[in-house]
């Protein structure tokens, strides 16, 4: 959880990434492979990986740091041309993260790639109902509230600004819990909107992202933005009758209010 959000120079007990990477298959001592399924969000051992319908063939990417010894992650890419990361979760289990487009390799950008600008700022979102988007990690809930100011869910968000040559402006919106952890609301493989745990990169490689939206001005004149995620779906930040936080296709965005959200500086 080394990565610089703020452009500051890195220190020597950052990570870095070592340019080497290379595909590897990991077996344990009964030459089962280690074998992931997505889908489920299962991870196993199994003796048939060559015919088996998990993930196997893993690649393997290099850090180093000062004062630890060589430090691996440990990626794969499904049919869909996602990438996942092996992780470890807040309850200590080893799940996936799912890193569309992100940097791990230290290769040169290119003009396509988003840079951070290192611009961010503390800010509340409200819909047309002055209700506040406020996230639940303890139970992966998002939703709009009144009372943001005594909910114990956090509605106090960081966006973080990243540029690319032919995108309009993207942010990134994060929030940190009571334990000092990171989370970025993205999308999720089925469409939904979610969280994803860990700092954000200062580079993301691609023209794709799960967890970048497209901050559009909804109206002239006021503080009203469209959040349209940069996953390549095109589905922008909604919510339903329930007042659960969605991501919705608008094919005119302008004339549907779920999608107005007026932002606030903290």
């Amino acid at each position: 959880m080394a990565e610089n959000m703020e452009g500051r120079p890195s220190n020597q007990d950052d990570w870095r990434a070592t340019g080497k990477s290379y595909n590897e298959t990991i077996q344990n001592i009964n030459e089962e492979y280690l074998t992931s399924y997505p889908s489920s969000s299962g991870i196993c051992f199994v003796h048939t990986a060559m015919k088996d319908p998990g993930y196997w063939d893993y690649t393997v990417t290099e850090y180093v740091n000062q004062d630890a010894p060589l430090s691996v992650a440990i990626t794969f890419i499904d049919e869909h041309g996602e990438t996942y990361r092996l992780c470890s979760q807040r309850d200590g289990s080893l799940g996936f993260m799912v890193t569309m487009a992100e940097n791990m390799e230290g290769r040169p950008s290119n003009q396509d790639d988003w840079r951070a600008t290192g611009k961010s700022y503390n800010e509340t979102i409200q819909n047309i109902n002055e209700e506040y988007l406020t996230s639940y990690p303890s139970s992966s809930g998002i939703c709009f509230v009144h009372t943001a100011m005594k909910d114990p869910g956090y509605w106090d968000y960081t966006v973080t600004e990243y540029v690319n040559q032919d995108a309009p402006l993207s942010v990134a919106i994060t929030f940190i819990d009571e334990h000092g952890e990171t989370y970025r609301l993205c999308s999720q493989r089925d469409g939904s909107l979610g969280f994803m745990t860990g700092k954000l990169p200062e580079k993301i490689e691609g023209t794709e992202c799960s967890f970048l939206f497209f901050k559009k001005k909804f109206a002239v004149g006021d503080d009203s933005y469209s959040f349209q995620c940069a996953d390549g779906r095109g589905k922008y930040l909604s919510y339903n009758e329930h007042n659960q936080v969605i991501l919705k296709d608008a094919p005119n965005v302008r004339t549907d209010e779920t999608c107005k959200m007026t932002v606030t500086d903290v």
